[in-house]
């Protein structure tokens, strides 16, 4: 969902701060390697050419698989409420 609508506008403006925010990190060497984001680029394609790569994983599948708790809120034994905002594009 956070490619469609009014989610598209935070998607942007995320990806556009994570360019910077690599950007800094290439012109600082604090990155292994240079990565090349484009402009009009969606969440999932910083995840795919930066993040997953960038910390260990396969690729952005292996990345989003081990890291999202989809598969894991099933086995909370506590009673939990978990909170959010119903039109949160991340949720």
């Amino acid at each position: 969902l956070i490619k469609t609508g009014w989610n598209r506008i935070y998607d942007f403006n995320f990806v556009q701060a994570c360019r910077q925010e690599i950007q800094y990190k290439v012109k600082n060497k604090l990155v292994s390697r240079d990565f090349k984001i484009p402009f009009w680029s969606y969440l999932d394609k910083v995840d795919e050419i930066y993040t997953a790569p960038e910390s260990g994983f396969k690729d952005r599948d292996d990345y989003y698989s081990s890291c999202s708790t989809y598969n894991r809120l099933q086995r909370i034994q506590t009673p939990t409420v978990i909170i959010t905002s119903k039109d949160d594009p991340f949720i």
